[in-house]
């Protein structure tokens, strides 16, 4: 399947790496951030990203992976809660979304945006 724009795809080269027991080394390099992108266009980059992890997970394309995201989402899958977690995404969706394109985001809701929508996934069109 056509992943868009490669967003993400840094979890499937780590896999790649992971299963082929690669050595990788880790730096620890700061992030500088000059404002390149607005809060809507990393909002969208993030949206994309996640729209591949699911696509990548579904085609089980990761298989070996550390990414919490895809843990607690694999997790709530099995527990029956991604319905669950997709109701509530959807009904507080704008409010998050709000947060997160304001002045001073808050980075739990960020993540919560990302397992709810990736619990959407299917439904996304429907928000």
């Amino acid at each position: 399947e056509n992943l868009s724009k490669s967003y993400g795809m840094d979890y499937f080269f780590g896999a790649m790496l992971k299963k082929k027991k690669a050595k990788v080394l880790h730096l620890d390099n700061q992030v500088l951030h000059k404002g390149i992108d607005t809060n809507v266009e990393f909002l969208n980059k993030t949206e994309k990203a996640v729209e591949n992890l699911y696509v990548l997970n579904e085609n089980k394309q990761i298989q070996e992976h550390s990414i919490s995201l895809l843990k607690t989402y694999n997790l709530l899958n099995a527990l029956g809660l991604k319905g669950m977690c997709s109701f509530l995404f959807r009904k507080t969706y704008h409010r998050i979304k709000n947060n997160l394109l304001g002045s001073s985001p808050n980075l739990i809701l960020f993540d919560l945006y990302k397992l709810g929508y990736l619990c959407s996934m299917p439904k996304k069109n429907s928000l």
